[in-house]
């Protein structure tokens, strides 16, 4: 549920890997996961993204996990950030309702119950069209970057997020 196997499958397909799956009733599944063999090791060398620290701004971050809202919440907290956490897109969209100027941005997942990040990111930018919104997907082929900017989001990020990369997408926006 949730980010365990959209994740895979996306690390998965992005290493041109295959997943297999076998199940049976009343025995269980079995997931089989295969990767390209590699012959040899490039180092690449790449810019670092550096952790970008806040200066209080309010965050609503909406996730279906508690684990993970808990996680950015901290996360968040410890880079400068206040947290407003919700496990419920409803709930979400009630706390904004109740007063939409206390927060400075939302970071919303994708797939949740009764109300996609798409979904929930149209409702919240229809009581605030200057909210800056951020979407973080584990996988998704109808979230991309140029269907979420025509909702109004502002920045889309993959699953799982680093720190370095999420402080510079709220940085950005």
């Amino acid at each position: 549920t949730g980010l365990g196997l959209s994740v895979i499958h996306g690390i998965v397909e992005n290493h041109n890997g295959v997943i297999t799956v076998d199940s049976k009733p009343g025995e269980g599944t079995t997931f089989e996961i295969f990767f390209p063999c590699v012959q040899s090791r490039k180092v690449v060398k790449t810019d670092r993204l550096e952790v970008v620290f806040g200066q209080g701004e309010q965050i609503l971050f909406v996730d279906d996990e508690r684990s993970l809202v808990d996680t950015a919440t901290q996360m968040l907290n410890r880079i400068g950030y206040e947290v407003t956490g919700k496990t419920d897109s409803i709930e979400a969209l009630e706390a904004f309702q109740l007063n939409p100027a206390k927060f400075d941005i939302v970071i919303t997942d994708q797939t949740m119950p009764n109300m996609t990040g798409t979904e929930l990111a149209r409702k919240l930018i229809n009581i605030r069209p200057d909210i800056p919104i951020i979407l973080c997907t584990g996988y998704s082929k109808s979230t991309d970057s140029k269907s979420g900017k025509a909702v109004g989001i502002r920045k889309l990020i993959a699953k799982p997020v680093k720190r370095e990369e999420i402080s510079q997408a709220i940085r950005d926006i």
